[in-house]
């Protein structure tokens, strides 16, 4: 297999590797539901098939029509399984540019000094807290 083909190889078993673990995290929270009641809210056919309802969830509006679990899914577990994917890959990327910038594969933040600039930053919180 090719350079090429092996990357995109790489990058579909990493996108649904993504999608499995964004399946699995919306079952998880404090509204207790189960995984399957939680993928059912998921693919709510009165959320998917209509895009005013989809909308007004993802304004914040008032969705009376739905069932709690559908809201609590789409307006709260949802949003917090994509910003945790968000996070990491932007933590991807800035690892990846460590690595350019320092032109090594073992890039480290004690390299250019951030992980003491970041300390720096923490200790006046933590003593205002």
């Amino acid at each position: 297999m090719s350079e090429r083909g092996r990357l995109v190889a790489y990058l579909i078993v990493c996108a649904v590797l993504s999608a499995a673990a964004l399946l699995v995290q919306v079952g998880f929270g404090a509204y207790g539901m189960s995984v399957t009641a939680a993928w059912g809210a998921l693919f709510d056919a009165d959320v998917l098939g209509d895009p005013a309802t989809l909308g007004r969830l993802i304004r914040g509006e008032d969705v009376a029509s739905l069932e709690t679990s559908t809201v609590v899914v789409w307006s709260v577990r949802l949003p917090r399984v994509v910003g945790a994917l968000l996070v990491g890959a932007a933590l991807a990327v800035s690892g990846a540019i460590f690595q350019a910038l320092t032109r090594t594969a073992l890039a480290s933040p004690y390299i250019l000094g951030v992980s003491a600039g970041a300390g720096l930053t923490v200790l006046p919180r933590l003593a205002a807290a």
